[in-house]
């Protein structure tokens, strides 16, 4: 309920909206509106009641809708099923069950996730009013598994440019899959594939991507404070709503097109090459030097010993010096 109220508050922000009404359309008692009210109160949604007016959002605020997203959409992106939720456990975990149910291409948002994840199932810090939190279901068409890396990689060169567009602010790609604006994770991306048995192909993937947009009440977890950052210093109105529309214009562009017509700016991009880094494999962590970025968007590194190896997938963190 809570979610229906928002979007309704959403959908005409000049406008009053009375608990009867809002009853009504709902189908519940106004004490239900009232509790559900109280609710988005304190999840820090600013609510403003006003006796014989009824309820509105108090102006100023960065809140997402699926009308704002729509606006800045290209047309031909405009008829893809698209829901925004004040709250969910995980954008990619529900368009997962989603998928499961036989449904097809969507695109889900929200503004706060209790469970989001990233990889090798770590927790990614998605509180409410902080940031956007998005993920794609997306069936593609003879796409084998290990080309699922490629969707990971679109997304990177995608958030990119709408962040730059949006903000103003110039950020790198860390390998394989976070944006680093000053040296800090602003933005993170999950990409999570499904394999038909039969033919040894995709039956669908979902790309799910976490954006630090502002600084979150009360600053980062303790843990968190020398890793992340953000991207604007106060809110304002429309942001959200941009980032989400300009990252799918780039996004579909790359993924309905040519598969490497990224890989390119990818390289550019990227804040690793040349760096001396520690590779972590299954057999350990490794230390080894960035040589390159190849065609396909994998990474080139070298050991001490002059041996060379490529990855397709993994994950890497920068060494401040040789002999960390």
């Amino acid at each position: 309920m809570k979610n229906q109220i928002l979007q309704i508050l959403q959908s005409c922000p000049e406008e009053y909206k009375s608990g009867q009404e809002l009853a009504e359309r709902l189908e519940c008692s106004r004490a239900a509106i009232w509790k559900s009210i109280q609710a988005l109160q304190k999840q820090g949604v600013g609510i403003e009641a006003v006796p014989s007016k009824g309820y509105h959002l108090i102006p100023g605020q960065d809140w997402m809708t699926v009308s704002g997203i729509v606006e800045h959409l290209q047309p031909h992106f405009q008829d893809r099923p698209l829901t925004v939720l004040s709250s969910v456990d995980s954008t990619n975990k529900q368009l997962k069950e989603r998928a499961n149910r036989g449904e097809g291409e969507q695109i889900l948002v929200a503004e706060h996730q209790t469970t989001g994840r990233g990889r090798m199932q770590r927790v990614f810090f998605s509180p409410q009013q902080t940031g956007v939190y998005f993920s794609i279901l997306l069936s593609p068409k003879d796409w084998q598994l290990q080309e699922c890396a490629q969707l990971t990689t679109m997304a990177a060169v995608a958030a990119c440019r709408a962040i730059e567009r949006v903000c103003g602010k110039e950020v790198q790609i860390k390998w394989v899959n976070d944006l680093l604006l000053n040296g800090k994770k602003v933005c993170g991306i999950l990409t999570e594939g499904v394999l038909d048995m039969e033919n040894g192909r995709l039956s669908h993937a979902i790309v799910g991507v976490g954006m630090n947009v502002y600084a979150p009440q009360g600053g980062f977890p303790e843990t968190l404070q020398p890793i992340a950052g953000y991207l604007m210093e106060q809110p304002e109105p429309n942001i959200k709503n941009r980032l989400v529309a300009e990252f799918l214009n780039e996004f579909f562009s790359f993924y309905e097109g040519d598969k490497q017509a990224h890989a390119k700016e990818y390289r550019a991009r990227s804040g690793v090459l040349g760096q001396e880094v520690n590779l972590h494999t299954a057999s350990g962590v490794k230390q080894a030097t960035v040589l390159d970025i190849d065609k396909d968007c994998r990474l080139v590194v070298q050991y001490p010993d002059g041996t060379q190896e490529v990855f397709q997938s993994g994950e890497i963190t920068l060494r401040l010096s040789k002999e960390e």
